[in-house]
């Protein structure tokens, strides 16, 4: 009987056995949801006009809802955007602007 487990083994084991499975769904789990981006959000080629949705929390009462800008670079599915004030100081993903 030396090849049985005790109870904490045995709840070990079957614990390890589930984050391994619980891994391997989340990251299907990701591609499917990165698939579906891709077809949902089409590439943006630089020099694009697009237009540039702000949050709430970065913009002020009386400023606009909305803004117009030009896609400058692409650097790993982040696209850095400019309007004629400037450029914005963080990379945007494909799904906080559109094409004009």
């Amino acid at each position: 009987m030396a090849s049985e487990l005790c109870a904490h083994c045995t709840r070990q084991t079957n614990t390890d056995v589930e984050r391994a499975s619980t891994s391997a769904c989340q990251q299907a789990e990701a591609e499917k949801m990165l698939k579906a981006s891709r077809i949902r959000y089409e590439e943006v080629n630089i020099g694009k006009n697009v237009r540039i949705y702000p949050s709430r929390e970065d913009r002020g009462k009386g400023d606009p809802r909305s803004l117009i800008g030009v896609v400058l670079d692409k650097v790993d599915g982040f696209y850095k955007l400019g309007t004629r004030a400037g450029e914005f100081w963080e990379p945007h993903l494909v799904c906080l602007f559109a094409c004009c």
